[in-house]
């Protein structure tokens, strides 16, 4: 990043010194998310907490704040940067395992145009990530909640992104080097960069077609594990009041628990439909699937593997443009003891009832 930012500091001062300043100032656009939250499950826990998959809205019998977010950018026709800071279950829970010093940090990068006439970019940083349909900012998402292939995959990434848009504007593409699935910091041992590809078409503004990718080591202890990954997503909104959403994930992964070291597998798939009733209010259902038997994403405390179908409906009401109160029933159905009661004991089945306030400045 520092060298990226020489390298952006003498452009400017090649271009035209006494400008750079005035053009940082009038370039920088400030804002801020707040997603407030209070869920109640059928069986809440001792511990307040939802299902070990989810890492969104977390917190169970209690008023909680899922994201807060402060957001500076800045761009002109040349450059661009993003420092946005975060608090909430969210970061609390995601970026559990990152060291403290950025545990708060939902996005920081710079990036510079490589051309003049075409649309093609470098940026370097900690980035969202270039893998799955949804984001871990709410009021981008068609529900309310996160489906469990988004939950399990990157929602952040640190590295070099180089992208690249077509002139009809229907075509994008994006090659990454990375730190490693979902770090800011690589493992211990891990000496190998982790690759990524990003192609997205739009023949409209109706369809959306995307698939994204992921290369990486995940087990440096054992010299080489390597993780491929793949991501397809489709989104259909033929009106402003009707869209449909789907997505299948599917990854491998040598298990070295075991002396032969097999391969295995988890996918995941889910479908939304959201219809507007009028302009401010808005339904939506949703029905997903993950299955990870062999525990590469998921561990599973109290059964072998995850495997789960899920059901959510969703209704939403839009106060103001950027003011969004939401409600949402979702269960779960494991196929064997996945979910843990109050009492401790683990049962096949999940009931969660979910409401939530996003508010945009």
């Amino acid at each position: 990043m520092l060298i990226l930012t020489l390298c952006i500091c003498g452009i400017c001062s090649a271009q035209n010194p006494d400008s750079v300043f005035f053009s940082l100032r009038e370039n920088v656009q400030i804002t801020a998310y707040i997603e407030l939250y209070a869920a109640v499950d059928d069986d809440d826990n001792n511990k307040h907490q939802r299902p070990y998959f989810l890492y969104n809205n977390t917190r169970t019998g209690e008023l909680a704040l899922n994201l807060g977010i402060v957001k500076a950018a800045w761009a002109n026709k040349r450059m661009r940067g993003n420092v946005a800071l975060m608090t909430g279950t969210y970061a609390e829970r995601n970026l559990a395992t990152e060291s403290k010093v950025f545990q708060h940090v939902y996005e920081s990068n710079v990036g510079l145009k490589l051309s003049s006439k075409k649309e093609v970019w470098l940026d370097m940083g900690i980035l969202n990530s270039h893998i799955g349909l949804e984001s871990a900012i709410g009021k981008d998402n068609p529900t309310l909640t996160r489906s469990i292939c988004a939950e399990n995959s990157p929602y952040y990434e640190t590295g070099i992104k180089l992208s690249s848009r077509s002139t009809s504007e229907k075509w994008n593409l994006a090659f990454l080097v990375m730190n490693g699935w979902q770090r800011i910091y690589k493992l211990d041992g891990n000496y190998y960069p982790a690759l990524g590809m990003q192609v997205n078409f739009k023949p409209n503004e109706k369809l959306q077609l995307n698939y994204s990718n992921y290369f990486g080591d995940e087990s440096p202890d054992e010299d080489f594990g390597p993780r491929f990954f793949n991501d397809f997503y489709i989104v259909y909104a033929p009106s402003k009041k009707l869209s449909f959403q789907g997505a299948f994930d599917a990854g491998i992964q040598p298990d070295f628990s075991d002396d032969k070291w097999p391969m295995q597998y988890w996918y995941g798939w889910f479908g939304i439909v959201r219809v507007g009733l009028t302009d401010k209010l808005f339904i939506a259902g949703r029905v997903e699937q993950y299955n990870d038997p062999g525990e590469i994403i998921v561990s599973n405390n109290y059964d072998d593997g995850l495997v789960t179908l899920g059901y959510s409906f969703n209704v939403d009401y839009a106060f103001y443009q950027d003011v969004l109160l939401r409600l949402e029933a979702r269960r779960f159905e494991g196929k064997g003891d996945t979910f843990e009661n109050r009492n401790g004991d683990s049962q096949k089945t999940y009931n969660g009832l979910t409401a939530c306030l996003s508010v945009a400045f």
